[in-house]
């Protein structure tokens, strides 16, 4: 069994607390990082953000705590035979270049809200992990309009069941957010990807119209 951990590069009691003795929290965090190594764990995630205890909430400790990636880097120079992921503030493609080109210590990195936000980036991140180039997404009509497709099918098998296990308004989320993803691109769109989101659009209209009918009797 492969065993992972995933923490803080530090701690913070509140936001005000300053770095005085960043030698000391590197040190703590070393020890920490060894003796999971020890017990036989085969990667570390490092969150490059140190936690606050009080002041924040669960979001804004997300945000507001100084990204510090450095550590990261020293933490995988000084564990080699620990795989060490890089996880925080990777908000675009070429925010990952840029950080895969800097630390090059660094096994892998890992992005949350980010791909959230824009599920089709993830065409063009396996774009750049295949051969280095991240391709604009109207270079990769088929790839997005296969997506578009699969997620169609997907939407069509929930909106049939008897029990579905999401709403409404949580299928329709991905698309507004592929929606939004392709604006921002600031490209034209292949008729093909334009087609195929108007006909989930209908099959999403078509079932709205079908429940609304029911619940009126």
């Amino acid at each position: 069994i492969s065993v992972s951990l995933k923490c803080r590069i530090g701690v913070m009691e509140t936001p005000e607390d300053d770095d005085d003795d960043m030698e000391a929290d590197f040190e703590y965090l070393r020890n920490y990082v060894a003796t999971a190594a020890e017990a036989g764990i085969s990667q570390v995630i490092l969150h490059a953000r140190p936690a606050v205890l009080s002041g924040l909430s669960p979001s804004k400790n997300r945000q507001v705590p100084k990204l510090d990636y450095g550590v990261v880097e020293q933490i995988s120079t000084e564990f080699p035979n620990l795989r060490v992921v890089l996880n925080g503030g990777i908000q675009s493609i070429e925010m990952l270049e840029s950080l895969d080109s800097k630390y090059t210590q660094i096994d892998s990195f890992m992005a949350g809200r980010w791909i959230l936000r824009k599920p089709l980036d993830l065409v063009r991140v396996q774009s750049y992990l295949e051969s280095g180039d991240t391709k604009s997404l109207t270079a990769a009509t088929e790839t997005v309009h296969n997506a578009l497709s699969e997620y169609q099918i997907f939407l069509d098998r929930s909106l049939s069941s008897r029990n579905p296990m999401y709403s409404l308004g949580e299928l329709c989320m991905p698309l507004y957010l592929v929606l939004e993803n392709l604006q921002d691109e600031g490209e034209d769109v292949d008729d093909s990807i334009h087609d195929v989101l108007l006909e989930t659009m209908r099959l999403l209209e078509s079932n709205s119209s079908r429940k609304a009918k029911l619940a009126g009797g």
